[in-house]
């Protein structure tokens, strides 16, 4: 496996890579109560990725610069706040904390098995404080950090100490291209971080909890969740929430928690490659995918035409990403020019939890064989049951669409990472297309030449079975087995 390699093509993961070491270095020697702060800012170096904001050109707005002023009033926001919530129910000490990063599908899928499986009596929620309420929870404890008092005037002399000398370090990251506007940002990023240690801290005290499991460890709310819990003594892991590859993996390193929860021997290798010592990864599975059973294929398509989907003899589902406006528009200008050759095919877009299918809509150019659906508007696995293909950019639903063994398809148009795609289509699992003339050759090709379609499909089986050690309640199983192994809470 090549994974310390990264080809040509990954070019502007490249760039990310060497932004990431830049600005680690640029903050080396920095910490929060303790916490190092360049493990704090992954979320805005993620967002940088994929929407360039540290590397945006224009002139700071009036909101960034007032950002400093806005930071300072934060603390009578919170009190206000405060006043109209309820405060946690108190616990005997010892259960598990879960930090699930988000109430959205894509984290859900993987924290509520492993919280099923726990059992309400163990288990404690943090949810982001912005998150709707998990529903269908009823029974679990559940609650955001942010509702719990912090010592504001020992946060605000932190900013204070602090705030122009962030400003000073990611100003110096010129050369990585990082602009007055981008160094605000990250200086912004870095306050609001520093302020969400305290309420982990505060969190961690009040529930001293064995064991605290994370669905992201360099996330927005899961590292400053990690960071007080190490320096309290509490085990702590992490799970992989999405199918990270070699392409991916460094993203997720230097590793904050104690260890790290992959879904099988394929991520084992890779970490391992990457430097991971072995006795901090364990081969857990995925509790958010499910073998497929027998699906109910009419049904579904009925109900994706009760949607607006169209009516055709072959239906093809597109998956988008979060990513720069022009690159959105880009790709799902050759999906439209895809859909145009192939009037016999109903194309489906499904748009990224993030987005909103009105920005596609709006570009549909009058095509009667094309819908976009909102995320959240059919079941991923329905939709996968109803459809004859897949096409995607760099998106993880490519490894749901070979569980599923449908055919899969990478539009590769744009300078933007493919993420484990690119290894998918090393193993033989995918097609690759440039355009949306080629997309749709392919997708003919498939239909009628039968031979090559299968090579493909057994490729992306054997892909599937080294990426995917258990599924369900199996790899939930295995997640609570590796929580209790780590043994009675710590100096918390």
């Amino acid at each position: 496996m090549s994974g310390n390699t990264l080809p040509d093509s990954e070019s502007d993961m490249r760039r990310h890579l060497q932004l990431r070491e830049a600005v680690f270095a640029a903050l080396q020697g920095l910490d929060v109560e303790g916490v190092p702060v360049a493990s704090l800012v992954e979320e805005a170096l993620d967002i940088d990725c994929s929407t360039g904001t540290l590397r945006d050109p224009r002139p700071a707005d009036l909101t960034l610069r007032a950002q400093r002023m806005a930071l300072a009033v934060l603390p009578w926001i919170e009190r206000a706040r405060g006043r109209r919530r309820a405060w946690p129910h108190a616990l005997a000490p010892g259960r598990v904390l879960v930090d699930v990063a988000s109430t959205g599908h894509n984290c859900r899928r993987i924290w509520e098995p492993i919280a099923r499986r726990l059992g309400a009596d163990r288990v404690v929620l943090l949810v982001p404080a912005q998150a709707a309420r998990p529903g269908g929870m009823d029974g679990f404890e559940w609650v955001s950090p942010a509702r719990f008092p912090v010592d504001w005037s020992r946060w605000r002399a932190e900013v204070d100490a602090g705030y122009a000398d962030w400003i000073a370090r990611a100003r110096g990251l010129g050369a990585q291209r990082v602009t007055d506007r981008g160094a605000r940002r990250l200086a912004g990023t870095i306050a609001l971080q520093a302020l969400r240690v305290h309420q982990a801290k505060a969190v961690l005290e009040f529930y001293r909890p064995s064991a605290l499991l994370s669905l992201a460890d360099r996330g927005a709310s899961g590292a400053p969740l990690v960071g007080a819990a190490r320096r309290l003594g509490v085990p702590t892991l992490t799970i992989l929430h999405c199918p990270a590859g070699s392409t991916f993996g460094r993203t997720f390193l230097p590793l904050n928690a104690d260890r790290l929860l992959v879904w099988g021997e394929y991520q084992r290798e890779v970490f391992q490659e990457f430097g991971l010592p072995a006795h901090r990864i364990a081969i857990v599975g995925c509790p958010g995918m499910e073998r497929p059973a027998s699906a109910d294929t009419r049904g579904a398509a009925d109900r994706l035409r009760a949607l607006g989907v169209p009516d055709r003899r072959r239906r093809v589902l597109a998956l988008t990403g979060p990513m720069r406006d022009e690159w959105r528009s880009a790709w799902f200008r050759e999906i439209v020019h895809a859909a145009r050759r192939l009037p016999e095919a109903a194309f489906v877009v499904r748009v990224h939890p993030s987005e909103r299918a009105a920005f596609y809509r709006s570009r549909v150019d009058g095509l009667d064989n094309l819908a976009v659906l909102e995320n959240a508007a059919a079941r991923l696995d329905e939709t996968l049951s109803a459809v004859d293909a897949v096409v995607v950019h760099g998106s993880s639903v490519g490894l749901d669409a070979l569980v599923h063994g449908k055919d899969l398809f990478v539009l590769d148009c744009l300078p933007f990472t493919l993420g484990t795609m690119r290894e998918v289509l090393a193993a033989g699992g995918a097609a690759r297309a440039a355009s949306g003339s080629e997309l749709a050759a392919a997708l003919a090709g498939a239909w009628k030449e039968l031979s090559p379609a299968e090579a493909r499909r057994r490729a992306g089986r054997a892909f599937v079975e080294r990426f995917l050690a258990a599924y369900g309640d199996e790899a939930a199983r295995r997640v609570v087995a590796e929580i209790d192994r780590t043994g009675p809470a710590g100096a918390c």
